[in-house]
């Protein structure tokens, strides 16, 4: 995918979905943690970063990721009906 982080933002996703072989894990890193380290995060693409994520049970590099976002999940809410607390 050769869209930018800043693009992928623009489009509502959040995170980036990385899953490890190895151990068996999928995990979702937010951008906003990522940004804390890369700060030139924005003009990176997302391909770029994902080939610079790695495992941080084993060390691997991720053998799948794509971009995430809360609402794309089974079960999202994004808001409580009225009455609802």
């Amino acid at each position: 995918m050769s869209k930018t982080i800043s693009q992928l933002e623009a489009e509502g996703y959040t995170h980036i979905e990385c899953g490890c072989d190895q151990c068996r894990v999928t995990v979702q890193m937010p951008f906003v943690m990522i940004r804390k380290k890369r700060p030139l995060l924005s003009a990176m693409t997302f391909d770029e970063l994902g080939g610079k994520m790695r495992c941080e049970r084993c060390g691997a590099r991720p053998s799948s990721f794509k971009p995430w976002r809360q609402s794309d999940e089974p079960g999202y809410v994004s808001a409580f009906p009225r009455g609802v607390q």
